[in-house]
């Protein structure tokens, strides 16, 4: 980037599609540019579902990295999933 380029980060929150669309768009000396991302995510609920359906068992759901207790205002989570023996 340069002084005489302009980078916009737009994004769509899609709640039904579980989804969020962003584009990265440049505007420049070079021309125009546009970088479409989409990430569609899924509820804790769901990927049990998925490993449950995939033969897998839940073994353990944290908060975090730091392994502190996941709850509802929890914005991140990390769950451990185990094939049985």
């Amino acid at each position: 980037m340069s002084l005489d380029d302009v980078l916009l980060h737009v994004a769509r929150h899609v709640p039904v599609a579980q989804r969020i669309d962003i584009a990265n768009v440049t505007l420049g000396s070079g021309g125009i540019g546009v970088m479409p991302i989409v990430i569609r995510y899924a509820y804790p609920s769901e990927l049990d579902l998925m490993a449950r359906i995939a033969g897998l068992g839940r073994e353990a759901r944290w908060g975090g990295w730091d392994r502190g207790t996941f709850t509802a205002a929890s914005r991140s989570h990390v769950t451990v999933y185990r094939a049985p023996a």
